[in-house]
């Protein structure tokens, strides 16, 4: 009787630290919208299960919906999904599911007409470090969206004898300052603080030696990169164990000017540009119904930069032009 409870406190422990829950709560994830997305993630059935909804807002194609984590250590991922797409036409190849494994997209939803429906299963091995997790792509973002639910999640863990309360980054001034704090190190050996242009492929950017106590952490980042900058925290044990923070990101600016003239215009216009840092730009012009009708990259180097823009087959109107790395944007009249 004893060996069968004992069983079944195991059974029970393991259960309760499989799904959405103690190193893969919610809190530990990180959402990201592609640029004009309004999709979104409900965590309001974890542990058991979440819920992402695609993007339906019909000013763009390709948004995407990702959820993702780091995988703490070695091992399986596991987990059953179901699906279902509002499509007015009932076409599942336009609102695409699956899960994502260090970068790469592997589509979990199958694309046959009015196969509206799907349930499934999925499991792979993963290693301590990469970033895992699911996306709900809307391909023509138009007529619906659609709904893609995770359950019975599970992913290699381990446990170490350190408490990460907080991570926060915020601009300070051209820098990013890094704050972290704990709640106790015992027999803990040091952080990596990790740098990435993608929420892919990270780079130590300093090794910080543990307090020994209750710590409060501070670190400047001088040289972010242009737009998204990407941080994590890997939290190494004596024993040479590790553990990873949510990754959290920010945004940083490198335009310190932009400029279009002529404006009106007719056949064409320039796109005046000063930026801090060398980097290419893609440029898009939207018209007001939220339509980009026209996209081109341009080359930056630091300083002031001038393009020209050739604008001779678009309908009068107003357009919006956009510079969809940094952001900025300015409002044009085509006469």
């Amino acid at each position: 009787m004893r060996a069968f409870y004992i069983l079944c406190l195991l059974f029970f422990c393991a259960s309760a630290k499989a799904q959405f829950g103690y190193d893969y709560a919610p809190s530990k994830w990180t959402t990201f919208l592609t640029p004009g997305s309004n999709g979104s993630v409900n965590t309001a059935g974890a542990p058991n299960s979440i819920t992402i909804t695609g993007s339906d807002g019909a000013s763009a194609t390709n948004m995407d919906v990702d959820y993702t984590i780091t995988a703490l250590a070695t091992g399986v991922l596991s987990f059953s999904w179901s699906y279902h797409t509002n499509d007015t036409d009932e076409a599942p190849q336009y609102d695409i599911a699956g899960v994502l494994v260090n970068g790469t997209f592997t589509q979990l939803t199958d694309d046959t007409p009015g196969n509206i429906n799907q349930t499934g299963s999925f499991s792979t091995s993963v290693t301590a470090g990469n970033t895992i997790g699911f996306r709900l792509r809307a391909i023509d973002n138009v007529f619906g969206n659609a709904t893609f639910t995770i359950s019975n999640f599970t992913s290699p863990t381990t446990t170490l004898p350190v408490e990460l309360l907080s991570f926060t980054v915020q601009k300070q001034n051209a820098a990013v300052h890094l704050t972290w704090s704990t709640a106790s190190e015992t027999d803990f050996s040091h952080f990596v603080v990790e740098h990435s242009a993608d929420a892919i492929n990270f780079s130590s950017l300093r090794i910080v030696k543990a307090a020994g106590q209750n710590g409060q952490y501070n670190l400047v980042d001088e040289h972010p990169f242009s737009g998204t900058n990407f941080y994590r925290i890997k939290m190494v044990d004596n024993d040479r164990s590790v553990d990873y923070s949510k990754t959290v990101a920010i945004k940083m600016e490198s335009i310190r000017q932009f400029i279009i003239s002529p404006n009106p215009a007719t056949d064409q216009f320039m796109v005046h540009v000063n930026t801090s840092s060398v980097f290419t730009e893609r440029v898009s012009i939207t018209n007001m119904a939220g339509v980009i009708v026209a996209e081109q990259n341009i080359f930056l180097i630091e300083g002031i930069n001038h393009h020209r823009l050739n604008i001779a087959s678009l309908a009068k109107g107003i357009y919006i032009i956009k510079l969809q790395t940094s952001g900025v944007c300015a409002q044009l009249i085509k006469q």
